[in-house]
């Protein structure tokens, strides 16, 4: 990937990717468009997730333009100590 410049997503339909930690963890990309999504409560064992475009009120033209510059936003919350820890981040490809 090349810093500083857009990816074209249009054949993808969502990002994979495992997590574990402590809080419920939720997604969005930092366009200014489409939705935050909740992933779910973290556990103490890495699992995998999948957030698709759809559910982000996203489609993946907006991607393939290269005026819509973003980037992967993963947010935690709850009461107490929180960590986050991901791995193995991929594009779905069907």
């Amino acid at each position: 990937i090349d810093p500083g410049r857009c990816l074209d997503l249009a054949g993808s339909t969502g990002i994979s990717f495992w997590a574990r930690g402590v809080g419920t963890l939720h997604f969005y990309i930092t366009t200014g468009e489409g939705n935050l999504v909740t992933v779910g409560a973290l556990t103490t064992t890495y699992t995998k997730y999948t957030v698709t475009w759809a559910a982000l009120g996203l489609t993946p033209v907006l991607f393939a333009s290269g005026n819509s510059p973003g980037n992967l936003a993963w947010v935690i919350d709850g009461t107490g100590a929180h960590s986050l820890f991901l791995d193995d981040i991929a594009f779905v490809v069907p």
